[in-house]
């Protein structure tokens, strides 16, 4: 089972079914597949690192993209020239961070045309202009997640219930139950929750992280045959698209603990985000027409964390940081590794899933992502073995013993795939005379 259906649990779902196309999943999300960060991202992808913890986990994602073609050729990733701006004397500090191919200096002539191109854009006079050499990729995240999901959900049975927001997990001798907010419950073998900023909490669960408030705003001046400008020391980028331009910039806005997450664009974002941009461009700052807003979980140590509880049986990766797309394949990779350590058997074909529960609420509001193109040749794919309990009460159950450990599964890389085995869910089966049994599906 995925709790998450953003970015990182279609990847997480990619590689279970790259190592075996029978494995059972079901993908659950409390609202639409990829209503959340995921489909309120920028999508860039730069091979930067120099955050402690990151460094390692960017190649991956560079390498994912640049083998992308299937999704190159339908539009969901292109390649991105990137123009890099930051003080001359951080220079250096900044080359040693990146990944990525040779930087080359733009002259000082072709930075004054785009200058003027793109809403008179300040450069400063102590400051470098340096171009990417194509290792940079501007990635449609929301329909990229949903051709995910369409391609290794397809066939008969294949299990994606939206609108199904998870209130606990509690791991149960040989299996764990998940239950929803209707009040149904659903028995798994094991669990992967990638929920973003909306992370539920069980037994063991790793500590809450601080959520930020992200926002990236919409600006009315054509972007036709300009580079991404990244404006290093500001932490404010300009991505120019087909729709205009979209302004991401630094926010310290932080979702009280406990308070529900509203994505609902404010006129402090909109303020916030003027007031960034102006100090470059004030032309463009005045052109503002909108913003996205969504809630990501930033680690105190700067870097993604994956911790498994409930002897292998829930992986949990969260803490993104706003970086989903380009450290997703690499996270993706450490939480099937982890979930493979733990079962090493290999499923044979479950039988047929069941019918969703109703859901009791809407979700939240969220405008559903574009529609993807028709996948070709999709893969085969099983159908979660899984009935629900309806009306089953809410109080925690009994754990097993839990390890709690930070993963130290090396990233395979998203080019080399995995060899691990995936895991399979047990069915939770109602009997005669209302008794739930649980028997394994291999």
């Amino acid at each position: 089972m995925i709790v998450g259906a953003g970015m990182t649990g279609a990847l997480v779902l990619e590689r279970y079914r790259r190592i075996h196309p029978d494995a059972s999943v079901l993908v659950l999300d409390r609202s639409t597949a990829a209503a959340g960060a995921t489909g309120r991202s920028a999508g860039v992808c730069v091979p930067l690192g120099g955050v402690p913890g990151r460094t390692p986990l960017v190649g991956p994602g560079q390498a994912y993209f640049a083998g992308a073609a299937r999704w190159r050729e339908a539009g969901l990733v292109r390649p991105l020239e990137v123009w890099f701006v930051l003080r001359r004397h951080n220079v250096p500090g900044f080359l040693d961070a990146w990944q990525g191919g040779p930087l080359r200096p733009v002259a000082a002539q072709r930075v004054a045309t785009v200058r003027e191109r793109a809403g008179d854009l300040r450069v400063d006079p102590d400051e470098a202009v340096l171009a990417s050499s194509g290792d940079c990729y501007a990635v449609d995240a929301a329909r990229l997640t949903r051709a995910l999901l369409d391609l290794h959900l397809s066939g008969p049975g294949s299990a994606l219930w939206e609108g199904s927001e998870v209130v606990a997990i509690s791991p149960e001798p040989g299996a764990v139950r998940v239950v929803l907010a209707s009040g149904h419950a659903v028995h798994a073998r094991a669990v992967a929750v990638a929920a973003g900023g909306w992370c539920p909490e069980w037994p063991d669960a790793a500590p809450a992280q601080p959520v930020k408030r992200i926002a990236a705003l919409t600006v009315d001046h054509p972007g036709d045959g300009l580079p991404m400008l990244d404006f290093i020391d500001d932490e404010l980028f300009i991505l120019p698209g087909d729709a205009g331009l979209t302004v991401s910039f630094r926010r310290e806005s932080f979702a009280v603990p406990g308070a529900p997450l509203d994505p609902t664009v404010t006129a402090a974002d909109l303020d916030e985000g003027r007031r960034a941009l102006t100090r470059r461009s004030p032309a463009l700052a005045a052109a503002v027409v909108g913003a996205h807003v969504g809630h990501d979980a930033y680690p105190h140590g700067g870097a993604p964390v994956v911790t498994v509880t409930a002897a292998g049986r829930v992986v949990d990766a969260r803490g993104m940081g706003g970086s989903g797309i380009r450290l997703g394949p690499a996270v993706a990779d450490r939480v099937v590794a982890a979930l493979t350590a733990a079962f090493p058997q290999p499923a044979a074909a479950p039988p047929p899933a069941t019918t969703p529960p109703p859901a009791t609420t809407p979700p939240p509001a969220a405008a559903p992502p574009p529609a993807v193109p028709a996948a070709s040749a999709p893969v085969p794919a099983a159908i979660l073995p899984t009935a629900i309990t309806p009306g089953t009460s809410k109080s925690a159950m009994p754990t097993t013993p839990a390890i709690t450990a930070q993963s130290s599964v090396p990233s395979t890389g998203a080019a080399a795939g995995s060899v691990l085995p995936a895991p399979v869910a047990p069915v939770a089966t109602v009997v005669p005379g209302g008794v739930v049994g649980v028997r394994n599906v291999r």
